[in-house]
């Protein structure tokens, strides 16, 4: 699994390319809940990934590449959200303080995951039709 701590200590060298270390992070989870295989798995124990979250984007987006067709729409689009952040429009305020950064992870990310929850967990309703 990802190491959020590790994540979070070059935090700074990250906002310059528009990465939030964090959102990488999930973005990781994600595409390992849905490929059934752990991320250092994908890395074959690469130390140097590890330890650099613009690496761990680059391979997780290659690896996304590969697998973007097996996921649905939302789910596919909130992984690439994750890992390209995308849908910030200013990196320098990519903090969970900021109002704005808030509301487009909600929205963008949280909002997108909720709706594939429901999805796949609704029971199937049968329509009966009237005679």
């Amino acid at each position: 699994m990802v190491n959020f701590d590790k994540s979070y200590q070059s935090i700074s060298t990250q906002s310059s390319f528009g990465l939030n270390p964090y959102l990488v992070a999930l973005g990781i989870i994600l595409l390992e809940l849905s490929e059934r295989k752990s991320f250092i798995e994908r890395i074959n124990g690469n130390e140097d990934i590890t330890d650099n979250v613009i690496a761990k984007a680059i391979v997780a987006f290659d690896w996304f590449e590969e697998v973007r067709g097996d996921m649905s729409a939302n789910y596919a689009t909130v992984v690439h959200h994750c890992l390209k952040s995308s849908f910030i429009p200013v990196p320098a305020k990519m903090s969970l303080a900021n109002e704005g950064f808030r509301g487009a992870v909600y929205r963008d990310i949280v909002q997108r995951l909720e709706a594939e929850y429901d999805t796949f967990t609704k029971p199937l309703q049968i329509i009966s039709q009237a005679s």
